[in-house]
């Protein structure tokens, strides 16, 4: 939940970006594009500091 809670965070504040500014269409899907990327490594980093933090670094 808390990986997905993330990825949210980071599209709403894409979504918000847009709203705000009314940029240009194909900036406008640079900025969503940004973010979907930006979701993903979101959701990459929350998970593995919280598999971490369950199960330690695995290495020595």
């Amino acid at each position: 939940m808390a990986s997905l809670g993330s990825a949210a965070a980071v599209l709403l504040v894409a979504t918000l970006v847009i709203v705000v500014l009314r940029p240009e269409p194909v900036i406008g899907l640079i900025v969503a594009l940004a973010g979907v990327v930006g979701a993903i490594v979101a959701m990459g980093i929350v998970s593995k500091r919280m598999t971490r933090k369950a199960f330690g670094s695995g290495s020595t």
